[in-house]
């Protein structure tokens, strides 16, 4: 899920170096959920 969006953001013109800071944060959201 968390590659979908991170790859969704890059073709939205994101900053690949946003995106990695996304996907650290969303998969601290994930860890924290379980």
């Amino acid at each position: 899920m968390a590659t979908a969006a991170a790859s969704t953001l890059a073709h939205a013109g994101v900053e690949p170096c946003d995106v990695a800071a996304i996907f650290v944060y969303v998969s601290s959201l994930e860890r924290a959920k379980s």
